[in-house]
């Protein structure tokens, strides 16, 4: 709570309704530019635009230290999709920075800094967080926003490689959507792989090594699980714009790309 200002000092006594300006929180929302008035004092502004960014300006510093019904002070927050940008009046700064860009369920309190010469944030929420929580071998990701959705990851030493996975439901679960790996596999050979699998997968279940949408190996070879598909492309000429290593294909044939802007081809048929 601010400190309240009497008005002893300017030789008359606060009204009521100056007095209930000490206390009183009102909220209002805003979808576009705005102003922040000096009758805005100790209110909450809510950014609210689903699509459009748009900047919220604070008063000058001037004009907030001169306010007669308490120290100055605004929330904003951004309950929308679209950026909201808070910022200081001309080259005021908050906290030294120009502005401050609040994302979805962000927000921030301002106030005037003591040599009151520019902003200060006195509280600021995040639109999300990420919590730690370790298990054997395991450090887990929470990120949690504020209307309480959550994203856990999970970070493992498993089978002689590191996992890092997505999964959609509680640090328990096993319903995993995504993960990467870099694993060391084969019998004695001491290859390292970039493994990928980007389909709903159990994690707990079955044998390992799982069927992989596709691994890098450490010497740059790829394996692919399901089938490789490469577009349609008949270059004009032989000395068509190329790049060494492009392969494409038509009806007729296979064009292979054998040198800069040098293309060979072999016919194809049915059988």
């Amino acid at each position: 709570m601010p400190t309240l200002r009497t008005r002893s000092a300017k030789t008359s006594a606060l009204t009521q309704s100056e007095l209930d300006a000490n206390f009183k929180r009102t909220v209002t929302q805003k979808t576009t530019t705005y102003q922040v008035l000096i009758s805005d004092n100790r209110s909450i502004i809510e950014g609210n635009h689903a699509t459009t960014a748009f900047t919220i300006t604070l008063p000058t510093v001037a004009a907030a230290a001169a306010a007669e019904t308490g120290d100055f002070e605004v929330t904003i927050t951004n309950i929308n999709e679209a950026i909201v940008t808070v910022e200081g009046s001309g080259s005021e700064t908050i906290d030294g920075n120009l502005n401050l860009a609040l994302e979805r369920w962000a927000s921030a309190t301002f106030a005037l800094d003591s040599a009151q010469t520019g902003w200060k944030i006195t509280s600021l929420r995040p639109s999300s967080v990420v919590t730690l929580e370790g298990t054997s071998n395991t450090l887990w990701l929470k990120e949690t926003d504020y209307n309480a959705d959550e994203q856990i990851y999970r970070i493992t030493q498993n089978n002689g490689g590191m996992f890092f996975q997505t999964y959609d439901d509680a640090l328990a679960g096993t319903n995993i959507t995504t993960w990467l790996a870099v694993s060391r596999t084969g019998a004695g050979t001491d290859v390292t792989k970039l493994l990928f699998k980007g389909q709903t997968h159990d994690f707990h279940a079955g044998a390992y090594p799982y069927a992989l949408a596709f691994s890098i190996d450490i010497n740059g070879d790829a394996a692919f699980t399901g089938d490789v598909s490469v577009p349609t492309k008949t270059p004009a000429t032989a000395g068509a714009t190329g790049v060494t290593g492009t392969i494409t294909w038509d009806a007729d044939y296979i064009y292979v790309c054998t040198a800069t802007n040098t293309w060979k081809r072999t016919a194809i048929a049915t059988w």
